[in-house]
């Protein structure tokens, strides 16, 4: 009889090491059976409309991951003061939720 927990990848020591205190109870991004779990390669999209530039991207940011993308858009593309920077999350794919590694740490009261 087969069990699920033959299909269940055993995290990596770059993933605990990674992941600090906090335990790992599915390492999606290394488990490729019976089809990758999470995309190596994902898709973006950056569009300028005027004083407006949209990041569509395919996670779903906290509040402090979305001001620091904001914030580094609006640096490397050297916009003005008064460009609105609309980060869309979920757009063509699902890769995750996007936190700071300081909230990573927080989310689940382990500092």
């Amino acid at each position: 009889m087969e069990y699920a927990d033959q299909y269940i990848a055993v995290p990596s020591l770059n993933q605990t090491s990674c992941h600090g205190i906090k335990p790992i109870l599915l390492t999606t991004g290394e488990m490729k059976f019976p089809f990758q779990w999470q995309p190596d390669i994902v898709s973006t999209q950056l569009a300028l409309i005027g004083k407006v530039a949209i990041a569509c991207v395919p996670g779903e940011f906290t509040t402090m991951s979305g001001r620091r993308m904001r914030s580094a858009l609006r640096k490397a593309l050297s916009l003005e003061k008064d460009t609105d920077v609309i980060i869309a999350g979920l757009c063509n794919t699902y890769s995750d939720y996007i936190t700071t590694p300081e909230e990573y740490q927080v989310i689940e009261g382990l500092i």
